[in-house]
């Protein structure tokens, strides 16, 4: 049985990375004007998983919801939240690559010549962020599947 000590404390540590990452991504877009669109969007992606994962985390902070979703476990639900927890390590993997990528370009100069060499790197680095997108949207979808879940079938249990 999944335990919801584990999805809480990893929910938290992704609440914090996205806000840290979204922060690296809004700061370098506004030092560089020419900033592809594709990393305002990631910005976009990652304040947005932060909110559902933040709901997460408040919800599973609840012990009432939190013994809820995870007591009456069947085959079904208890794989349901084996894969919750399978895509928030997964997540937490792709953060923590997106977190040093963006903290290596912030470790260059911030004189002129620093952020040419950071708008030209990230130019370089353009696929990788864009898969990171990508994955990270996927994780978001995911996570919002859940938050569903839980938004919908916890309190059909608290009234049983």
């Amino acid at each position: 049985m999944i335990e919801p000590i584990s999805l809480i404390a990893t929910s938290a540590a992704l609440v914090g990375t996205c806000g840290k990452l979204a922060g690296y991504v809004y700061q370098f877009a506004r030092k560089a004007s020419a900033v592809d669109t594709a990393v305002g969007m990631l910005g976009i992606e990652l304040d947005e998983l932060r909110r559902v994962l933040g709901a997460i985390n408040t919800t599973f902070n609840n012990p009432e919801l939190a013994r809820a979703a995870f007591e009456p476990q069947t085959g079904h639900e208890s794989q349901h939240w084996e894969n919750v927890r399978r895509s928030m390590s997964d997540c937490q993997r792709c953060l923590g690559s997106l977190e040093r990528l963006f903290e290596k370009m912030n470790k260059e100069e911030s004189s002129f010549l620093g952020l040419g060499k950071k708008v030209l790197k990230m130019s370089w680095k353009e696929e990788h962020i864009s898969l990171h997108k990508q994955q990270i949207s996927a994780y978001r979808q995911t996570m919002e599947v859940s938050l569903q879940l839980i938004t919908v079938y916890i309190p059909s249990c608290l009234a049983s």
